[in-house]
């Protein structure tokens, strides 16, 4: 299970981002001072977070930005990392990051289209024992994995609203998680005035999130006994998307998380006829 938190405040330092090769995957960065851009696109990025679903032991976070050369009208694709502090089952990302990636871009000559911030449930995570030892454990039937996250939920709302106050110019971000069976989406819908809505924030956004939250541990509870998962994702979108968030679930098509290194049947069974 992810736990989000956005903060607004204004970082000592301004974040930079290094510019990663072409051909670099995405991954877990524990180097708060240097963050990192890779210019690829959406889909290929999406195999990436497959994989780290798969491989990786701590959670990381990007913001996904598809922009347009404002010479030439080209589309061009960026992955900023975002995350801080990353561990097994959280991260933490700053707000402010949206401001410091729109002039990172308005550098480049691109002007932000639609933009996402994306993370990844990882299958494995790490532990620590008594003496503080680190161990990685895998996590099987593990239900907080494969879902969205109450903090997930609640870090759209703020994530929108520090744009909406900020960065008006620019289109609405979304919060998007990535677990090993699919991604679920989430959005605010509508704009909030602080401290005007305060009242809707708690009716629409924390008193569902808290809903969840207890659902959830109860049916982590049961998939241990059960040894497997039983998940409505109707069910979930229905009970978590209010007059103010949406909430959106959509399952991979094929099962194998690097599509790169699936088998070719007909070749395997070309390969068997000739010898």
């Amino acid at each position: 299970m992810s736990k989000v938190s956005q903060h607004s405040t204004i970082p000592s330092k301004k974040f930079t981002y290094n510019e990663m090769p072409k051909d670099a995957s995405l991954e877990v960065n524990t180097d708060f001072s240097k963050h990192q851009v890779f210019e690829k696109s959406e889909e290929q990025g999406i195999k990436d977070l497959r994989q780290l679903c798969q491989n990786a032991h701590r959670e990381e976070a990007w913001i996904y930005v598809q922009g347009q050369d404002t010479q030439t009208g080209k589309s061009k694709e960026f992955w900023y990392e975002v995350g801080n502090f990353e561990t097994g089952v959280s991260f933490t990302s700053n707000c402010k990051h949206l401001e410091y990636i729109k002039e990172d871009l308005a550098s480049k000559g691109v002007k932000v289209q639609e933009w996402s911030q994306y993370h990844f449930h990882p299958q494995k995570s790490e532990t620590f024992d008594t003496h503080g030892n680190q161990k990685t454990k895998t996590i099987k039937n593990k239900y907080l994995d494969k879902t969205i996250s109450p903090e997930d939920y609640v870090a759209s709302a703020k994530l929108e609203q520090y744009r909406q106050t900020h960065l008006p110019d620019t289109p609405p971000i979304d919060n998007k998680v990535v677990t090993s069976e699919g991604i679920w989406t989430s959005k605010l819908t509508q704009e909030l005035e602080i401290p005007e809505d305060k009242r809707d924030i708690k009716r629409y956004i924390n008193r569902p999130a808290r809903k969840y939250a207890r659902s959830e541990k109860r049916q982590d509870r049961s998939c241990y006994k059960k040894g497997h998962c039983e998940m409505d994702h109707k069910k979930i979108e229905k009970n978590l998307s209010t007059p103010y968030m949406e909430v959106d679930y959509e399952a991979f098509v094929d099962k194998e998380p690097d599509l790169d290194k699936a088998i070719d049947i007909n070749r395997l069974q070309q390969t068997i006829a000739a010898i």
